[in-house]
Formats: C-alpha cells, structure tokens, sequence
C-alpha cells in the first residue's frame, strides 16, 4: 500500500504536499493541475499510485491527475472529465463515513473489478491482510477457476484432490494442471500426503464496497451497483438533486436492497454489512490487490 502524506482533493486539484515530497512543476492541463512530484530521499524516481487511503485520520485521494517520476517526461495516465466527476466529492465524503472507517479505509477509483468498473471501490479495515497479500508476492489471482481453487483450499487444514473435485465440480486432469501453475507461483502447497493447502496470504478481510454516482438515469445506477454485489459485501450510490417522486423511487429500491444512497451530498441510507461467499471475497480482495500493486502505464491516456 501506498505511504505518503500526499492529499489531493480532486475537482479542485488543491494540492497538500507533506515534507517528504518535493513539488517539481505544474501546469494547467483540461482545467486542473498536472503535477510532477518526486520523493524526498533515496526512492525518488519512485511512481505514486493512483488511489486513496485514511493516512493519521485524515483521507488521502490520489487520482484525477497525472502523477509522473522525474526519471520520465512522458505523459502520465489522464482521467476525461464527465459530468459525474461532479459528484466525486460528495462520493469520497461518503466513504469517509461508512460504517467502520475510523478502523481504516482503503479506496481505489476506477478499479477494474470482476464484473464492472465502479467509480470507486473503498475497503473498510482489512489493511493487515492487505499487507500479508502483498508481501506473499504471488501475481494476482484473477482467473474465476484459480479463485475458486483458493477459496476451497484452506490455510491449515489439507485438502485432497477428490474434495476438491466435489466441490468445485471440475474435471481432475485440469484441476491437477491448475493445482501445479498454483503451486508454481506459490499460491498453493502440497503435503506428504498429497492434500493441498492455500498459503495464509489468500485471506480477505474487512468490508469492501462499491461506490457508484450517477448524475441523472436512477434505473441504470441500481443496475450497474447490483451487477457489483456479485463480488462487492454491497454498494452505495450517489446521485445528484432529484425532484420528490424520483427521490422516493430511489430511496424505497436502495433501502430494499440494504444498498447505501447519498442524494444531493446527504446521506439517506447506509448499507447494511451483507454475508459473502468465500469465492467473492477472495475474488474482490484478489482485483482490489492487482489495482494497488500494478501501477498504471505511463503514456497512456
């Protein structure tokens, strides 16, 4: 994870630079800042990753401009303004204040989940798994087979072959085949016995939720914000003015979902922690690990 004290607050592109950065230039780019930071002390070509974090309790947003390491002068990753970016801060406020934050937040925008691309994804505690996945320095598991393999397999207690099979409903020439590339990357283990085991790294924690705004089409909102409780613990949509009837359409859909609604910057109702299976959540921790320890491509727009 991303340790800075480097706050950005997007729509307004103020700029907060803690001591250990050094601000090298900035120019007016699409109506915000483009900024060129480089760390104070021996890492400083290092790249800062886009995402957010609750750094001494304060949120720490990085995203909606370029971050770029002295080292290049290409152009770094640009974010296209849309009308909905204008409700990003009344979305980060929100997160601020989920049920749990003071226990740690971790919040990435745009992150390419297992189905879907939300506005923004926000982990509520679970930073020490975080850590433990990241040291584990095993590529992400994104692939639904591999996943469902990991999410069977146990840290401590030996798996055979066959309950695997049962389970997961696989044939056992590729369950055997997916088992080796596991072991191979260092995901799994074999035992003297020939049972498996998931290395400890491969466990979830916290609640993550998916965060949706829409400035206008209520109907599409629900549906997108559904399609994330397929791997998101729930969602939260936040939507703009609306008139009385759209707003009481909005709040009776949410409420019976236990989703979460934010309209007009207020909050009408937070989401209820929702029961996971195993497989969602090894799948959401996997994509949330992959957006924050594989950096975005310079050059790219």
């Amino acid at each position: 994870m991303l340790r800075n004290e480097l706050l950005v607050l997007m729509n307004t592109c103020r700029v907060d630079l803690g001591r250990e950065w050094e601000q090298q230039s900035t120019e007016r780019t699409r109506g915000c800042q483009e900024i060129r930071l480089t760390r104070a002390g021996p890492h400083r070509s290092e790249r800062v990753r886009r995402g957010a974090y609750l750094l001494s309790g304060r949120l720490v947003v990085v995203t909606d401009f370029s971050l770029l390491p002295t080292s290049s002068g290409r152009a770094g990753r640009r974010f296209e303004a849309v009308g909905e970016r204008e409700l990003y801060p009344a979305a980060v406020a929100a997160i601020a204040t989920l049920p749990g934050a003071a226990s740690g937040l971790t919040v990435v925008p745009e992150m390419t989940g297992p189905l879907g691309i939300p506005d923004f994804v926000a982990l509520v505690g679970g930073q020490r798994n975080l850590d433990a996945r990241a040291r584990l320095r095993v590529p992400p598991i994104l692939s639904e087979l591999d996943a469902q393999i990991i999410a069977v397999l146990h840290p401590q207690a030996p798996r055979t072959v066959e309950y695997l099979q049962a389970q997961i409903q696989m044939r056992q020439d590729l369950l055997r085949s997916r088992l080796s590339s596991l072991r191979r990357s260092g995901a799994v283990a074999e035992t003297s016995t020939g049972a498996w085991v998931r290395d400890p790294g491969f466990t979830p924690g916290g609640s993550l939720y998916a965060v949706e705004a829409k400035v206008r089409d209520f109907p599409r909102a629900l549906k997108q914000a559904r399609r994330y409780r397929t791997w998101a613990m729930n969602y939260v949509l936040v939507l703009g003015p609306l008139g009385p009837r759209a707003a009481k359409q909005a709040t009776e859909e949410v409420i019976a979902d236990g989703g979460g609604l934010v309209i007009d910057g207020k909050w009408v109702r937070k989401p209820i922690v929702r029961r996971q299976t195993t497989l969602q959540r090894i799948q959401a921790f996997e994509y949330l690990h992959a957006a924050l320890t594989t950096p975005p491509a310079l050059g790219t727009a």
